[in-house]
């Protein structure tokens, strides 16, 4: 489903691989099918309740920011 979960803050992290080749190709997240599909796929995951944060190799850096503040919401 993602890349990482983080149990304690119902947390799913994705990595999204843009820019990047996968086996020699664009990579799943760069197609309008596969953006689609992970649309749907991160849809159905706040529709059940799953906290979401999504990451691109620029903004990673953004990451411990964020996990403090959905941390201290509680």
């Amino acid at each position: 489903m993602a890349d990482y979960y983080i149990k304690e803050l119902n947390l799913l992290i994705e990595y999204e691989g843009i820019g990047g080749r996968a086996k020699g190709g664009i990579g799943g997240h760069q197609t309008l099918v596969g953006y689609t599909n992970n649309c749907d796929k991160y849809n159905s995951a706040c529709l059940l309740g799953f906290n979401l944060l999504r990451f691109t190799a620029k903004n990673t850096h953004t990451f411990t920011e964020l996990i403090t503040k959905l941390n201290t919401n509680d």
